[in-house]
């Protein structure tokens, strides 16, 4: 998911902290869908409320469609824009670098080139920002999605831009130096921020909708699951091919009864009630790797706060495959059903495995194809009684040698 912004509605996002603290070097980055290309619009904004002094990277619909970047640290405003322009309703990546007090200058990037620099110098204070916006607010609306923004308190190299523009998650970009990670994917309210913990308020109920580009192959690493063209690997516990590893950031909720995005330790979990029946889905692509065995769907789960106990958890697969499914309805095999023992220790991570055969049993899903995983907890089970949310930390999914 993204969120979707309608700037008629004055729609946006907002925490009142500046992220980044007040000294650069400080980059932003992230994908947007821009549906109106006449105005100018707010991407995103770290600013001090009280005085006008800002970063920000905005969407110049009403100057040439260009990304241009801001800065505004003492009263001397240096500001860069891109040497091409956005296009509508497509995705593209934005991103800007905003140096030091003592070096000035900035640098803004489309797609992961056509830069635009300014050196000038600024002096003096950064200021106390106090604010971080995404999509405008006060005014300069953005109309669009917006998806996996990112800020980091270092000064992103011109080939780590590039990176990102490819799709490469912003955890693996100098992942020591990010301050906040906003992957917009969860759907709930707040949008959580997965690193830093400064979670976004939703101002005029922006929606949701279709995320940034996804995919899954062997030359590129692209945000979320990560595919492998490995030979099989063993373990003491599996003789088995991995095919991808998910993270709980890329789940998708279901209309009702869904689970929850949140943080522990700022580890993201999935948590999953254990008075109803919640459950969650993720949308993938069968790899090419995939010779046709056995799957095995291995969730890595924890409890939340109990010390004892047993979770019961109902897995389904989907093909949506070539002309196989119509998406605007479900249609989820049967699920497949394990009880896990849970660790003595609260936070103590464990694994699953349950198996589908090939064939109608995974819902004949070939490789190459996209197909969907639904994670069930099953509370009202009496095989089910464990106290507490259950939290899945990510699901492997591997071919049985």
């Amino acid at each position: 998911m993204a969120r979707d912004f309608v700037r008629a509605s004055s729609q946006y996002l907002s925490n009142a902290n500046g992220v980044g603290g007040n000294t650069a070097p400080v980059s932003m980055a992230g994908w947007i869908y821009p549906h109106d290309i006449t105005s100018n619009q707010y991407l995103i904004r770290v600013k001090e409320t009280s005085t006008p002094t800002y970063w920000e990277i905005l969407a110049r619909g009403d100057s040439g469609d260009v990304i241009q970047c801001n800065w505004l640290p003492d009263g001397t405003i240096a500001y860069a824009s891109t040497t091409s322009s956005f296009t509508q309703n497509s995705w593209q990546h934005a991103a800007a670098v905003f140096n030091s007090l003592s070096i000035g200058g900035v640098r803004v990037y489309l797609d992961g080139g056509n830069k635009g620099t300014n050196a000038l110098a600024g002096s003096g204070s950064n200021g106390s920002f106090t604010d971080t916006v995404l999509g405008g607010g006060p005014g300069n609306y953005y109309d669009g999605l917006l998806a996996e923004w990112a800020i980091w308190n270092a000064e992103l190299t011109d080939a780590e831009i590039a990176i990102l523009a490819k799709g490469v998650s912003p955890l693996l970009v100098r992942p020591q130096s990010l301050a906040a990670y906003w992957p917009l994917a969860s759907g709930q309210s707040p949008e959580i921020d997965i690193v830093g913990g400064y979670d976004l308020t939703l101002n005029a109920a922006p929606t949701i909708a279709d995320h940034a580009p996804v995919a899954y192959s062997f030359k590129r690493i692209l945000p979320g699951a990560r595919a492998y063209n490995s030979p099989a690997l063993s373990s003491s516990h599996y003789s088995t091919k991995l095919l991808l590893d998910i993270p709980p950031t890329l789940a998708v909720p279901p209309s009702s009864n869904y689970a929850t995005l949140g943080l522990r330790n700022r580890h993201p979990v999935l948590q999953f009630d254990d008075t109803s029946e919640e459950s969650t889905v993720f949308s993938m692509v069968m790899p090419q790797v995939y010779d046709g065995g056995n799957l095995s769907v291995i969730p890595h789960v924890s409890a939340a706060t109990a010390t004892s106990g047993d979770v019961r958890l109902g897995i389904a697969l989907e093909r949506i495959g070539d002309s196989q499914q119509d998406v605007d309805s479900d249609d989820f095999n049967d699920a497949n059903t394990q009880t896990i023992t849970l660790p003595a220790t609260s936070g103590y991570v464990t694994k699953g495995q349950v198996n589908f055969l090939p064939g109608t049993d995974m819902d004949n899903i070939a490789k190459g194809e996209r197909f969907r995983i639904k994670i069930t907890r099953n509370a009202a089970s009496g095989l089910d009684d464990m106290s507490g949310d259950l939290e899945l930390h990510s699901i492997e999914l591997r071919e049985l040698a």
